[in-house]
């Protein structure tokens, strides 16, 4: 019995269209190699002007499917902006699937679609969004990952919406199905779903509609997932400064009175209460930043 993948024609399978980590890194190395201390400043869309689309018009179809002519199937689906450093695109990647053993196969739509001239691009995407390769893509996958960055903001990208909605649909987004990864740059950007930028009119038209087709019930749970993505992240950030900066004041407090402090719990009477009515013969100071108190005894 021959198995599913085998029954799939990868040329015209977006299923099918993913590359390995391994291949990615690869190909990461090979372009810091080339470009040197440039490399940091190439942004995806560089990338696929320079590198990409000369190797697709070289090998005849994408940069996936050159590396691998029977196919790969896609485990994880990334939705990215190509205003994005490449740089910091990879090392979110890396970050992402660091804590794996097995790193997933990857539709990555800059190396899974084949690159080319504005002919080229609309023979793949000039279809129905249901029929395009982003959401075939998005049907096999097992992983949803979103990989921001310090420059634009993901969710202005209208590709960009219309895949988070499409993750939802398919239960993608949530719990150990989605990784966010990248800069939270724009954790406090409040804008909407409607309020996305796209490259091509016709494009705009289309996903427009695609969102219109939504429930307000259903818009509202975009945007708010949308502003969870874009924040994921700021919370544990904030309060890792905050307790810094106690910790910070609480030493502060611990120089000046360095004489004569002790630790409630271990030169007192061991409880804060019993400390507090603990006056006979100390020279008392409190001192409290959220998480310390300290007791000053005249010894």
């Amino acid at each position: 019995m021959p198995s599913a993948s085998t029954l799939r024609d990868p040329a015209t399978d977006p299923s099918m269209w993913a590359i390995s980590y391994k291949q990615l890194e690869d190909f990461a190395k090979e372009l810091k190699k080339k470009w040197g201390g440039a490399y940091s400043l190439l942004t995806m869309r560089d990338i696929v002007a320079m590198e990409i689309r000369p190797h697709c018009a070289k090998h005849r179809c994408s940069y996936a499917l050159s590396k691998n002519p029977q196919g790969r199937r896609v485990a994880a689906f990334v939705t990215h902006c190509w205003d994005e450093s490449f740089e910091q695109f990879f090392l979110a990647i890396q970050s992402m699937t660091g804590h794996m053993q097995s790193k997933p196969d990857m539709f990555i739509c800059s190396f899974s679609l084949l690159q080319g001239d504005a002919a080229t691009v609309a023979a793949q995407v000039d279809v129905s969004i249901d029929a395009s390769p982003f959401v075939s893509a998005l049907k096999q996958a097992d992983l949803f990952m979103a990989v921001r960055n310090s420059v634009v903001d993901i969710y202005s990208r209208g590709w960009c919406i219309v895949e988070i909605i499409t993750a939802m649909q398919l239960g993608l987004v949530g719990g150990h199905r989605t990784l966010i990864g990248g800069p939270d740059t724009f954790a406090s950007s409040s804008g909407s779903c409607f309020d996305f930028r796209c490259y091509d009119k016709r494009d705009r038209i289309k996903l427009l509609r695609y969102i219109l087709d939504r429930s307000e019930d259903d818009i509202d749970k975009v945007d708010s997932m949308i502003s969870e993505f874009r924040s994921f992240g700021d919370d544990s950030r904030r309060m890792a400064a905050e307790a810094a900066a106690a910790e910070a004041a609480a030493a502060a407090v611990r120089q000046r009175w360095r004489p004569f402090l002790v630790d409630v719990r271990s030169r007192c009477c061991g409880r804060w209460r019993s400390c507090r009515g603990h006056y006979l013969g100390h020279a008392k100071k409190e001192e409290q930043d959220g998480r310390v108190r300290l007791c000053a005894v005249g010894l």
